[in-house]
């Protein structure tokens, strides 16, 4: 059984401070907020745009996750933790990788080597980020410059969405956990190649979507389901 963290900064201890169908459905909004910290050059060669929404609306109290895997190898890819040991608290299987959403702030992290996925170092913020926006509140969308943020010989990343309202990392706990991720069992995490620009929609697949309504049962009193609830995500990748 791994430790548990003393302390959490973010999700984790950081140092201080079935392919998806294709679709010709453009995603980027206006209001996409660049930062001076952002990991990119103005003319990104290839951009990841993330977007998800849930049924709610995106709480700043909880925890949103867009974790990644850029191992190359389809067959393991990032999962959520729904049972002890519950390690980091949120993220399980194989993570590189992930944008944070938590406190209005983006934030992406990449997990040290040899650590379990118990660290993580904070490089940046996305390339470019949409909040919540009035009045739904319900839509968050990310886009990464690949080449700077994940590397420039990545071609095939593993994707997943994960939702939680706490980080729980308590040994002792034995109940159930609310979570929410791709697919009805949360473990439907996509392949997606990032070389030719193209949008995936309908993610994970058209023969097991996104959706409302696929929670595991109540396990925390004073939490929103709504707002844990992921009903759709789309990926775009463009290339220059």
């Amino acid at each position: 059984m791994r430790k548990a963290l003393p302390r959490m900064e973010s999700a984790l201890r950081a140092p201080r401070p079935a392919l998806a169908a294709l679709a010709l459905l453009p995603l980027l909004l206006p209001g996409c907020a660049r930062t001076p910290e952002a990991i990119g050059a103005p003319q990104a060669r290839r951009r990841l745009t993330v977007s998800f929404t849930v049924a709610g609306r995106i709480n700043p109290s909880y925890y949103y996750f867009i974790a990644i895997d850029t191992t190359g190898d389809p067959s393991e890819g990032p999962r959520p933790v729904v049972s002890s040991p519950w390690g980091n608290g949120w993220g399980t299987g194989r993570i590189t990788h992930y944008v944070q959403y938590h406190g209005g702030i983006f934030q992406v992290y990449q997990f040290r080597e040899g650590t379990d996925l118990l660290v993580a170092d904070p490089i940046g913020s996305p390339f470019e980020s949409v909040p919540p926006v009035p009045p739904a509140e319900n839509r968050i969308q990310v886009t990464l410059d690949v080449d700077n943020a994940l590397g420039a010989d990545v071609n095939l990343i593993n994707l997943n969405v994960i939702s939680t309202p706490e980080i729980l990392i308590e040994p002792q706990f034995q109940g159930t956990k609310l979570y929410d991720a791709l697919g009805q069992s949360g473990n439907h995490f996509v392949n997606l190649p990032i070389n030719v620009s193209r949008v995936f929609t309908g993610l994970p697949s058209f023969e097991d979507p996104e959706q409302a309504g696929d929670l595991p049962p109540q396990a925390t009193p004073m939490v929103t389901r709504e707002d844990v609830d992921l009903t759709s995500a789309a990926v775009e990748v463009r290339v220059l």
